[in-house]
């Protein structure tokens, strides 16, 4: 594969390690810390897999991260960024969590802030972590377009070193052209659309989340 091309796979706790094609990834993000109001996180489960997987990883090149939230914890999310106290706590935690674990950095997959006071909290919260991993992976979940687009600042854009972008219209492996085109028409002119050198980096990508779906009948399917 080209160079700059980056395969990211999301794994769980309940992934069996030893199938994981470490020679077609670049970075695996381990999926999910869960946020508390508070700003700590459950534990992590399975925690000794992600040890394991770092140390595999690494001996190969490929980068990890600690995926924290996930679809359904939006509320955390808003309580934690919404004080300084919370956002600190949240921060340092997640620090150590990365630290204590040897990985590159760390997924904010908050689905979604919104527009407003919201958007603001992100953007501190994201400057808090910025600030407390220097040389580290800073990630996030983006929505391309539409009302939700609204709640992630341009400010925001500057702060990560790599943000993936999804569109709630189009279904799972379904062609991504109208997300192409929504992306590019958002990102361009955003602070991240240029190295530090000036060189563009603006770029899409494909989502293979499909495979966790079977049909079991003509108008039926599971996750």
């Amino acid at each position: 594969m080209p160079q700059d091309f980056r395969i990211i796979a999301y794994v769980t706790d309940a992934i069996v390690e030893s199938i994981i094609p470490y020679d077609k990834l670049t970075h695996i993000n381990y999926a999910f810390l869960i946020p508390k109001d508070d700003g700590t996180f459950n534990p992590i489960s399975n925690a000794w897999k992600l040890q394991r997987i770092a140390k595999n990883a690494h001996a190969r090149g490929v980068k990890v991260l600690v995926s924290v939230g996930g679809w359904g914890w939006e509320k955390q999310f808003e309580v934690v960024s919404a004080s300084p106290e919370t956002r600190g706590i949240f921060v340092r935690n997640l620090k150590a969590v990365v630290d204590g674990y040897q990985i590159d950095g760390a997924d904010i997959d908050w689905e979604y802030p919104a527009a407003g006071q919201s958007a603001d909290n992100f953007l501190s919260l994201i400057r808090e972590l910025r600030v407390a991993l220097p040389g580290r992976l800073l990630t996030t979940a983006v929505v391309s377009h539409g009302e939700n687009a609204a709640g992630i600042l341009p400010e925001t854009f500057e702060l990560f070193d790599l943000l993936t972008s999804w569109l709630t219209m189009a279904p799972n492996m379904a062609p991504c052209s109208n997300l192409i085109r929504a992306c590019f028409l958002v990102w361009p002119g955003r602070p991240t659309a240029k190295d530090c050198d000036g060189t563009s980096i603006l770029r899409t990508g494909q989502k293979f989340g499909g495979r966790g779906y079977a049909v079991f009948q003509t108008r039926e399917s599971i996750s």
